[in-house]
């Protein structure tokens, strides 16, 4: 009996592993693909890179929703910024809730250089 139950427990945490790695996996998968998609965002409006990450949610099964993330663009960057919910099966009905965080940061168009982040120096004055 001690045997069976202790194979019944070692069936269980393999099933949440094996569920929580399909999910896991398919998130890790989807934030790179952001990821390298938002490398080539420029000259893309807001709404061209809303849908691209749509599409790349739905290629990933990823559960997220437009108004789950956000855009936002700082200079030569491209931030996107958001989370989702999605629910781990433990046994056939019963499943629990597992938050993840998405956060991409990336550059896009010609490097920053240090002459872009300076502040201009007055240079001399030229002569008459």
């Amino acid at each position: 009996m001690k045997a069976v139950f202790k194979l019944a427990v070692a069936v269980l945490v393999a099933n949440i592993a094996w569920h929580a790695w399909l999910v896991s996996s398919s998130f890790y998968k989807f934030r790179d693909a952001v990821q390298s998609a938002s490398q080539s965002a420029y000259g893309r409006s807001d709404d061209e890179v809303r849908g691209r990450v749509m599409e790349l949610a739905s290629a990933y099964s990823v559960p997220i929703r437009e108004g789950d993330f956000t855009l936002r663009r700082d200079a030569k960057q491209l931030f996107i910024d958001g989370s989702y919910v999605q629910r781990i099966e433990v046994v056939p009905g019963y499943s629990f809730p597992w938050t993840f965080d998405l956060h991409v940061d990336s550059s896009y168009g010609d490097p920053l250089t240090i002459k872009d982040v300076l502040p201009r120096r007055p240079g001399p004055s030229p002569s008459p």
